[in-house]
């Protein structure tokens, strides 16, 4: 399969607004997906001084969790949206990660949102969270 640049060059500009000019990232673990193959991406890293690590082909259970991140962020933002600007996509991906780190009902957490799991926690274990 073909590397689509523009793919490439997508997924380089959401790496650089969710990790912003502040953070050190030290190593970037990714799969071997054609959206993550590219020689843009490769590139960056190295630039960057970041150390790339693929997960062995065939074996998306080693990055589950971002896997599943990942699914939900293409289905629920990506594919549905056509951005304008780089302000319309830094607006949308903010209140996407707010919604999915506060409001958003997580499997994992027995259907509840964070926050009502959160408070949930803090209830039961009022001597822990104190």
């Amino acid at each position: 399969m073909r590397n689509d640049p523009n793919i490439a060059n997508q997924r380089l500009l959401v790496c650089r607004l969710l990790f912003g000019a502040d953070i050190r990232i030290m190593c970037l673990r990714m799969d071997n997906g054609p959206e993550f193959i590219a020689d843009t991406l490769r590139d960056w890293c190295k630039e960057q001084n970041i150390q790339a690590n693929y997960c062995d082909p065939g074996s998306p259970w080693q990055n589950g969790r971002i896997e599943s991140f990942n699914s939900r962020l293409r289905d629920e933002l990506l594919t549905r949206e056509v951005f304008d600007s780089m302000w319309e996509i830094r607006f949308m991906l903010e209140e996407h990660r707010n919604n999915y780190n506060h409001y958003r009902p997580h499997s994992a957490l027995a259907y509840l949102t964070p926050i009502e799991y959160a408070t949930k926690w803090r209830t039961k274990n009022s001597v822990l969270a104190s």
